[in-house]
């Protein structure tokens, strides 16, 4: 069932942060937690058997950007590798109505960039040893769709 972040969500969505937090994957749980989600962030969740299976998030801009939306997503690691990536990512895209979705991913993550390149994201741009993971340089991809 999909669903979105509120507070009768947000236990479920600590113990999902406290899985996926180290990912080194998906970053964006090193920067923000998911209560600092609530007021400015569209988060949509998928929830079976109670436990959080996969999240997506939409961050809306103000202003001369309120055309772009940011997207990103993330599975938890025992549910990988079972479609529900592309599933979140339809989700997301079905609600989000900005004309451009932008999307970034390390370029040794394969299968999300795969996702993205078949839901017609188009890349834009590489960003070489943008990170530093455990000490190891990673490079990132800048991705977008023109809605």
């Amino acid at each position: 069932m999909f669903t979105t972040l509120n507070r009768n969500t947000l236990g479920m969505a600590c113990e999902f942060y406290g899985v996926v937090k180290n990912d080194t994957y998906f970053t964006h749980f090193r920067h923000t937690h998911p209560n600092e989600m609530l007021e400015n962030w569209e988060v949509y969740i998928f929830i079976e058997d109670d436990v959080i299976k996969s999240w997506g998030q939409v961050q809306l801009f103000d202003g001369n950007k309120s055309h772009i939306a940011r997207l990103g997503f993330c599975v938890h690691p025992a549910y990988r590798k079972n479609g529900h990536g592309t599933a979140m990512l339809n989700h997301a895209l079905l609600k989000c109505k900005q004309e451009k979705l932008t999307a970034s991913t390390r370029l040794d993550n394969l299968p999300m960039l795969n996702i993205f390149l078949k839901a017609g994201f188009i890349i834009e741009g590489c960003f070489v040893n943008e990170e530093k993971i455990n000490g190891k340089p990673i490079s990132i991809v800048s991705l977008a769709r023109f809605q």
